[in-house]
């Protein structure tokens, strides 16, 4: 059986993939069949190759537009990260439980608690130097999401609190017990795998929006397409206001303008995959 997971750049919410399922599912991990197991991770609508059977442990929308795709001859959807999920997928509301990722301490026990403030970007946020810096100027400890994860899981699991603009390092501290914020450092973020997961455990996201830090951060935000992202709307939700937030910042009619222009310009096959590899070269 075959985990699936985004691996084209290594961050530690994908990578939790080899460590988690190690534990429960063992050498079924090392045969060669034709099963593929979807489990942490936005996933859901991905290509499943030449895969004969598809498993569902945990797994959540939000990014593809191929969900009407699923073949439930072939998926066996055991449960998903949250109601949003189940409703869009048209899923029993119990099939929605959380996200696997709550499971983190049972592979990586807890740390020694060292009482730090630690801030946990988004993989490409990652890319610019310039919030590390920020970090060490506010005496908070950077952790890098694209580390060795055995090093994460110790400082998350020791801190005082988590300043989260990766998913999963909310939901890996508050696996912990450990509290945590949610931010923003651009119009990057999907908000209907956020409200996803807070929902399992009947929590609503309030996102701190921090402004950008350089060039790379600017460029994330006019690059930011929701053309292929799934929209809290389409399953009755309201959507909340990062997008507003950053709209209203100053310069932000100049900003929606630009963004305009670029997705006119940019063929959507680079917009969609490419641009994320650029970002990482201007940061």
């Amino acid at each position: 059986m075959k985990v699936f997971m985004y691996d084209a750049v290594p961050n530690f919410g994908d990578m939790l993939n080899k460590y988690l399922w190690r534990r429960y599912f063992g050498e079924l991990l090392d045969r060669k069949d034709k099963i593929l197991m979807f489990g942490i991770g936005t996933v859901l609508g991905e290509d499943t190759g030449d895969a004969e059977q598809v498993i569902v442990c945990g797994s959540g929308c939000g990014y593809s537009r191929k969900i009407e795709r699923i073949d439930t001859k072939t998926f066996n959807i055991f449960f998903v990260r949250g109601q949003l999920t189940a409703k869009l997928l048209g899923l029993p509301e119990s099939t929605a439980i959380t996200d696997p990722g709550i499971l983190t301490p049972e592979c990586f026990p807890p740390g020694s608690k060292h009482g730090r403030v630690v801030f946990v970007p988004h993989w490409e946020s990652a890319s610019s130097p310039l919030w590390r810096i920020a970090c060490e100027r506010a005496g908070i400890e950077y952790v890098d999401p694209l580390g060795d994860i055995t090093a994460i899981m110790r400082t998350i699991s020791g801190a005082s609190l988590v300043i989260a603009e990766a998913m999963h390092a909310a939901i890996v501290a508050d696996s912990y017990r450990v509290p945590w914020v949610a931010v923003t450092t651009s119009a990057r973020i999907n908000l209907f795998k956020w409200n996803d997961w807070a929902g399992s455990l009947d929590m609503v996201p309030d996102f701190h929006h921090f402004s950008a830090l350089g060039p790379s951060d600017t460029f994330r935000t006019l690059t930011s397409s929701k053309d292929k992202e799934i929209r809290l709307e389409e399953v009755g939700q309201k959507s909340e206001t990062v997008q507003a937030q950053a709209q209203d910042s100053r310069g932000g009619g100049a900003k929606r303008m630009l963004k305009k222009i670029y997705k006119i310009v940019v063929p959507a096959f680079i917009r969609n995959r490419k641009d994320d590899f650029l970002n990482h070269k201007l940061g």
